[in-house]
């Protein structure tokens, strides 16, 4: 596939081995797929075994330590399950509705993401031919609720979502990677009603065990009546702590108490969508692997972790920073006469050569963000 690369603001490269070398890196980066060496000399038992340690990925690829022993046999009996009916392996993939900056589209970072998913599939289609299925839960109500429901907010994550799904389209991976929305599964209204049932018992159960050890959170009244409700597993203070740090870290503006309502609309929605069965698509049939480009939230429930993996957005031979594509931006480095792709947050103060590139397919194309870190670079 050709790709066209613009300049945003007419700047031209002054060094015309640099341009090349950029042309080189992204036509690479498009028509290519990231070579991830994984080491499976040493399984020498069943089909099984080595699907499962691909999936399970290297150090490269996880995000985070090597899974828990139940993590490993809950993915080892779903593989098992799909190799005795010759049916691809189902793993959900769920990603935020839009950038972390609203008003951002796609750039490389998504690029990043799908040549990981599409990796993953190359290499169990080397031992398996009928390979994986991913299913992209892309989080529409999700956006809605926790960034607003205005019409600008609403039209930008249609766009970036339709971008996005159009960029799977034209690399390709649309047989082995099928996004689906949350609003297909569930209406806003019925959700909403939940998350109304849903804030006060979880923001209560979060004050009134401030001071609590883990040992003693059961004993409160809020506890009893979010287990009521459905709740599983409780709200430790690590895990607490997880999104705090997170959320402020991407939204520095905020205060403390606008971080601790966010934990608590992330964690009232979260409870509403898994109610109403909207995290998974019916033909997973809830039998299923998520593989999931967040950081893992420590305390969550066994049954939920025992089938999750995380990956990185970019291998770590690669980038050693690691964020989820939809907040991170995805740009190149130049740097002793060699372009990277690169990944960072949207509040590190670089400054950027900016450009784009329309990667195209028959009769569609789209417009991708590729920009190139300025203090690597001269420019006019």
């Amino acid at each position: 596939m050709k790709i066209k690369i613009k300049s945003l603001h007419d700047e031209v490269l002054v060094d015309s081995v640099v341009s090349d070398k950029v042309y080189v890196t992204l036509d690479q980066l498009v028509n290519e797929e990231f070579n991830i060496p994984c080491n499976t000399a040493k399984i020498e038992n069943q089909l099984e075994d080595t699907l499962t340690q691909l999936l399970l990925g290297s150090k490269r690829l996880r995000s985070g330590n090597y899974p828990s022993i139940s993590c490993v046999d809950s993915i080892k009996k779903l593989v098992h399950k799909k190799i005795l009916n010759s049916e691809p392996i189902p793993i959900v993939v769920p990603m935020g509705p839009h950038k972390t900056i609203v008003n951002e589209q796609i750039d490389l970072a998504e690029i990043y993401a799908l040549k990981t998913l599409s990796s993953l599939n190359s290499r169990v289609t080397e031992y398996y031919p009928a390979g994986l299925k991913f299913y992209l839960r892309e989080e529409d109500i999700t956006g809605w609720f926790l960034t607003g429901t205005s019409a600008s907010i609403r039209e930008n994550i249609e766009q970036y979502l339709n971008n996005f799904n159009r960029l799977i389209k034209i690399l390709g991976y649309e047989k082995f990677i099928i996004p689906f929305r949350e609003s297909q599964l569930a209406s806003f209204e019925d959700v909403l009603a939940l998350v109304d049932i849903y804030s006060a018992p979880i923001r209560n159960y979060i004050s009134d065990t401030q001071n609590l050890t883990d040992n003693n959170y059961q004993k409160a009244s809020s506890y009893r009546i979010l287990k009521a409700l459905g709740w599983k597993g409780e709200i430790p203070v690590e895990q607490r702590a997880f999104y705090q740090e997170r959320y402020t870290r991407h939204y520095p503006h905020k205060t403390r108490l606008e971080i601790d309502e966010m934990m608590v609309n992330y964690l009232a929605i979260s409870f509403a969508k898994s109610q109403l069965g909207a995290l998974v698509p019916k033909e997973s049939k809830h039998d299923y692997i998520q593989l999931t480009f967040v950081p893992p939230v420590p305390g969550i429930p066994d049954d939920i972790a025992s089938r999750r993996v995380h990956y990185r957005t970019l291998p770590s031979s690669i980038s050693r920073l690691h964020l989820p594509f939809w907040r991170a931006k995805g740009f190149l480095t130049f740097e002793d006469q060699t372009v990277k792709p690169a990944i960072n947050n949207w509040y590190s103060p670089r400054e950027f050569h900016e450009h784009e590139i329309t990667l195209g397919s028959g009769h569609d194309s789209v417009v991708v963000r590729a920009d190139i870190m300025r203090q690597y670079i001269n420019v006019n």
